[in-house]
């Protein structure tokens, strides 16, 4: 079942402030200025983590109907970095696929873990720097480039891919990430492949990473071949390890489908784009992204 992969990546989305928290205490550590010692705030937070999961697999079959449906809810609320409202969004869009007493018991999911990111909130502002960055609001960001994850691989018909000449040999990449089963995926498989005529124009191209492919597995290299085909995407689709470092990456989406900018360089270009590339507001989004990497003025269409 996909929700475990879903579940993971939403606390993943935490999980970027933890990091965040434990660098500033480790920065700003001194007898004038204490902080909470880095290793028992992460185990305090750990705890809190695992607290959200437990809720959540609770009525994992509930989120799990939810999750299967493609919007671009999680784009809404990336930059907040709540779980709890990016559940609350979901609820409210798709409240009409269950029952109201299921609906009741989801909002009671939604409110306890809005509680934990309270106690969450807490860690994070009793660390000085952290604390400032929030008063300030237009605190300095980080400028370090967030390069997508290396890797080696091969395409579907065998032939060798590396992360390394893949990305340098276009302008821009747009890597989109899907799977068989899933309905919105394979539905916008042509829609990728126009966008690919599009990028060819402009130096670029579009790549996909169908997550049942990964370890080479030939049966489902195959089933993705035939729903490629019958879509008449003619776009290069590539596999890697599981157990690599891309491998682990694409393990904790947030959903499916989900769609990244990448660079010349090989940098990500923005947020992922979750839903399919097609939907309002999604296509303006993914455009701007792509223009970013190509450093053009954005003509969208």
């Amino acid at each position: 079942m996909k929700t475990t992969k879903i579940l993971s990546a939403a606390l993943a989305i935490l999980m970027a402030l933890v990091l965040i928290a434990c660098k500033s205490a480790a920065r700003n550590t001194s007898e004038n200025n204490p902080t909470p010692v880095p290793d028992t705030v992460q185990t305090q937070i750990s705890e809190h983590l695992d607290q959200i999961n437990t809720i959540l697999n609770g009525h994992a079959d509930l989120w799990d109907k939810l999750f299967a449906q493609s919007d671009d809810t999680a784009n809404q609320v990336f930059e907040d970095r709540s779980v709890s409202k990016y559940l609350e969004l979901l609820l409210e869009k798709h409240k009409e696929l269950i029952t109201d007493d299921e609906r009741n018991a989801l909002a009671g999911d939604i409110e306890k873990i809005c509680g934990i990111e309270d106690a969450l909130e807490k860690l994070y502002a009793a660390l000085p720097e952290e604390s400032d960055n929030r008063q300030n609001g237009d605190a300095e960001k980080s400028t370090e480039a967030v390069l997508f994850p290396i890797f080696e691989g091969k395409d579907l018909d065998g032939n060798a891919v590396s992360s390394k000449t893949l990305f340098a040999a276009n302008k821009v990449t747009v890597v989109n990430f899907w799977f068989s089963g899933c309905s919105p995926c394979v539905e916008e498989l042509d829609e990728l492949n126009a966008l690919n005529e599009k990028l060819k124009e402009k130096g670029g191209a579009v790549i996909g990473i169908n997550t049942d492919t990964l370890n080479g597995d030939e049966s489902q290299i195959a089933e993705a071949k035939k729903l490629l085909a019958q879509k008449g995407a003619a776009y290069p689709n590539i596999w890697f390890d599981k157990d690599s470092e891309a491998g682990q990456f694409s393990n904790n989406l947030l959903g499916f489908p989900t769609t990244y900018v990448v660079d010349s360089n090989g940098q990500i270009v923005g947020q992922p784009i979750l839903g399919s590339v097609d939907e309002l507001g999604v296509t303006e989004l993914l455009w701007a992204q792509i223009y970013s990497a190509l450093e053009e003025d954005p003509i969208f269409y």
